[in-house]
């Protein structure tokens, strides 16, 4: 034992022995210098073990082994709303408008670090005179679609002199927690990125007819109404409508340099206690390498702005980490490197994380080729955070090793010793989204009796109880020889009746006549292999996600199986995907034989499939086999392991 830690055990055992100190009348007792030495120290050492397992572990030890990067990555994904709106009236209607956008982002530290793309930030960096002469010419272009040609100038001041401001500009400079909770940001720093690859305003078109005008247009087709209403047409018109925004194809040159810290903003939210995990400098071995992409699904389009902030899923996307086939890095960064993946224009800023467990950079906005897009290494992200005084956190954060022994008991079956772990998280980090949805998961799957006793827990209160029981036994005996048994008339009934019943079975002679001895044991000849064969430790049956929202989650296979599907009342382990069936499968043991697991589709719209989502599609059941994947629909799989 370390001498600190010595002198403390002591110190606390002396302060228990004061405390045992028997009171009588107006003397005292002092208890037995032994007992009261082995009491204490026995106690404190149980009081320190106790707030050992409670502080210090955590923040010595490693993160469990079989808890997923990528699942502690998670809860660090925000999003990012930044731009303006405003809504006018023309037309006898509201015409409400937005300019800027969301993205993604990444808590890099604990104290509310945010990196994320500069380019959502870029419209901020405007004076007011601009970001409304932006909401404006929005408002036109609205009004250019509804009438299917681009408006002269003196259409355009007929439709200035008949609109009207009925809400007033409102900027938005928020970050969007995992649980749903906006939080207004300030920029730290933000960098410049190139012109040329800011995203193109061009529309792709559709045509769709447009109802019958009923006034007639004078002039130049333009007829002014009055204040608020709008001039209309006289015939109908075939209206080109947007439907989407194409994304930004940005090839580089040879000799083109690339600055991805000019890529990034620093963001920073009033908000402590953050989940963060340390950032890997990215290397040519990562060429080659499977990676993960976090972040929010969607185009980034600024209409997102006019819905109210709710509570999002971050989606999980795979690809490859290849080296950039052109252009050069323009400082000493590290490698440039891209990612083949499907990343929506909403989740650039999100963490790119390899198979081998480490985030080396962000997803970059713009696109360099289809389906390819840059990483913006962790090297640049280092330079960004160092430009705004900031840092990287060096170590997972304190909410972020909560979580990973919260996951690490959930996949254990612990669901009790789960609970109490993430009810002190969300002390922590009230807001930490998924800690909250697995709340919910093991509250159920305790109210469903699927919850394993952590016995650690029981033997060191078991030991704590015990050391109690011996001290209050030692000083309930000690007074009992002091005040005779007068003092204690029911506790001398009792040894008067234990005495009595011991004499009884002496016999009346006191010679043990009446003693029958005690039948011998049970033969256990031939019991020897039968016992151990018990004793062995099976091993258990483990689903681990390898795709979908919950990739790198790892659950036990309970005896009465797991439901699988999109209903939280009704299945053990649920997937909030539109494509996932109310109860998508069944997984657990087989009835006729509880050493094979199967699997059984329960009728599912989308179908459950096995090996590859292209592979065998499931009718009925089926036995699994160590290692063997199962895809539910298209974006969710899971694969049998034995531990």
């Amino acid at each position: 034992m370390e001498p600190f830690l010595s002198r403390a055990v002591e110190d606390i055992g002396a302060f228990v022995s004061k405390r045992l100190t028997v009171q009588t009348g107006g003397s005292s007792m002092i208890l037995s210098k032994k007992i009261r030495k082995g009491v204490g120290l026995v106690v404190a050492a149980l009081l320190l073990g106790q707030a050992g397992l409670a502080t210090a572990a955590p923040a010595a030890e490693p993160l469990p082994p079989d808890v997923s990067v990528v699942e502690l990555a998670k809860p660090a994904v925000v999003q990012v709303r930044a731009g303006a709106t405003a809504t006018f009236r023309f037309s006898d209607r509201a015409w409400p408008v937005a300019v800027g956008g969301t993205a993604s982002g990444f808590i890099v530290n604990a104290d509310g670090a945010v990196v994320t793309s500069s380019r959502i930030i870029e419209l901020l960096q405007k004076d007011e005179g601009a970001i409304r002469n932006a909401l404006a010419e929005r408002f036109f272009n609205e009004v250019q679609k509804q009438v299917g040609h681009r408006l002269t100038e003196t259409e355009r001041l007929g439709v200035a002199e008949n609109t009207t401001l009925i809400e007033e500009v409102k900027l938005y400079k928020q970050v969007v927690l995992s649980d749903g909770q906006a939080v207004d940001f300030d920029i730290k720093w933000t960098g410049s990125p190139p012109p040329e690859a800011l995203t193109t305003s061009t529309p792709v078109y559709s045509s769709r007819p447009v109802p019958h005008i009923q006034r007639p247009v004078t002039g130049e087709g333009v007829e002014n109404l009055g204040e608020g209403v709008s001039p209309v047409i006289t015939e109908p018109v075939t209206v080109k409508e947007p439907l989407q925004t194409p994304e930004p194809i940005i090839p580089l040159s040879a000799n083109k340099e690339f600055d991805p810290v000019q890529e990034l903003a620093v963001l920073t939210i009033s908000i402590n206690n953050l989940p963060a995990l340390p950032l890997m400098a990215a290397d040519k071995d990562d060429v080659g390498q499977r990676a993960t992409v976090i972040g929010y699904a969607g185009n980034a389009d600024a209409t997102a702005l006019l819905a109210p902030t709710n509570l999002m899923n971050v989606t999980v996307t795979s690809g490859n980490v290849t080296a950039t086939k052109s252009g050069k890095m323009k400082a000493d960064y590290g490698p440039l490197l891209d990612i083949e993946s499907t990343i929506g224009p909403a989740g650039a800023g999100g963490p790119v994380i390899t198979d081998k467990g480490e985030i080396i950079g962000i997803a970059g906005r713009t696109a360099r080729a289809i389906g390819v897009y840059p990483v913006i290494n962790t090297q640049a992200v280092l330079a960004a955070l160092g430009k705004s005084g900031l840092s990287n956190a060096s170590e997972p954060s304190e909410a972020t090793r909560i979580y990973a022994s919260a996951l690490d008991m959930f996949s254990q079956g612990y669901m009790t010793k789960t609970i109490g772990i993430l009810e002190d998280l969300l002390k922590l980090c009230p807001h930490h989204g998924p800690a909250k949805a697995l709340m919910a998961e093991a509250r159920q799957r305790k109210e469903a009796g699927d919850d394993n006793i952590y016995w650690p827990d029981m033997a060191l209160y078991g030991g704590i109880t015990l050391a109690l029981i011996a001290a209050g036994g030692g000083y309930l005996g000690l007074r009992y020889r002091k005040l005779g048994p007068a003092a204690f008339p029911a506790l001398s009934r009792s040894i008067g009746a234990w005495g009595a019943k011991k004499r009884s079975d002496r016999g009346p002679e006191g010679d043990g006549s009446a003693a029958e001895p005690a039948p011998p044991p049970p033969s256990v000849v031939g019991q020897t292999a039968s016992l151990r064969q018990t004793a062995k430790a099976e091993s258990r049956p483990v689903i681990e996600f390898i795709l979908g929202p919950l990739t790198g989650r790892r659950m036990i296979i309970p005896r009465e199986g797991l439901l699988v599907g999109r209903d939280p009342a009704t299945c053990q382990v649920v997937l909030d995907d539109p494509f996932i069936s109310k109860q998508h499968l069944f997984v657990g043991p087989d009835p006729l034989d509880k050493t094979a697991i199967i699997v059984t589709d329960k009728g599912s719209t989308n179908g459950t499939f096995l090996e590859s989502p292209d592979g065998e599609r499931l009718v009925g059941t089926r036995t699994l086999q160590k290692g063997d994947q199962v895809y539910l629909g298209q974006r969710n799989a899971f694969v049998l392991r034995f531990e």
